[in-house]
């Protein structure tokens, strides 16, 4: 789905000076589009609950988003323009990376996560 065909729907954002609101805005307005962000929520799962009762759609990282197989939720993936964010694990230098992190860092590794960040996918919730 194209960020162009989720422009006259009402959507839902966590938090108005988030940074993935600024970098979806961003991307979005050097390519002449611009969102209709209609409420927002304090957290994921405030936005989440909102499509639920279907009050717009929301965009979120892809690891934000319920497991396939909601029953109310359908998660897409967007495209055109391609918006991504890096992210990635903070340590003390010298400092042996404790058990979660490592986890983490171990497993996102399997799915093609760099060490130095992430392209992270963004997805439209809708119900």
């Amino acid at each position: 789905m194209s960020w162009s065909e989720i422009v006259p729907h009402r959507v839902i954002t966590v938090g108005r000076n988030s940074g993935n609101r600024a970098l979806i805005d961003n991307a979005l307005a050097r390519h002449g589009l611009q969102l209709n962000w209609s409420y927002d929520v304090a957290h994921i799962s405030g936005s989440l609950g909102s499509v639920e009762a279907g009050l717009g759609v929301a965009v979120l990282p892809r690891l934000a988003t319920p497991a396939a197989g909601h029953p109310i939720i359908h998660t897409i993936q967007l495209a055109e323009p391609e918006v991504s964010r890096t992210i990635g694990i903070v340590r003390g230098t010298g400092r042996r990376c404790p058990l979660m992190p490592a986890n983490f860092s171990r497993r996102s590794s399997k799915h093609g996560v760099r060490r130095l960040g992430h392209q992270s996918e963004p997805v439209a919730a809708r119900s």
